[in-house]
């Protein structure tokens, strides 16, 4: 499915929302994260920086990221 989607974007130039619970899935295939948390917005940006947010990493990543390379 995530192929399917990077495909239409790229291929049809559409914008996509996508809301996932699978980050590590989310972070292969975009080029921007917007990151909300009870209502408010805490992160935004590159897949990169917004995985070492210090409120990501407390409101949804913990210990995912630590195990991740």
């Amino acid at each position: 499915m995530a192929r399917r989607i990077r495909r239409l974007r790229d291929e049809a130039g559409l914008a996509v929302v996508w809301i996932e619970h699978a980050v590590a899935t989310l972070l292969r295939h975009v080029e921007r994260v917007l990151v909300l948390h009870q209502g408010r917005k805490i992160a935004d940006g590159a897949p990169a920086e917004v995985v070492r947010d210090a409120a990501v990493i407390e409101a949804y990543l913990g210990d995912e990221m630590e195990a991740a390379p």
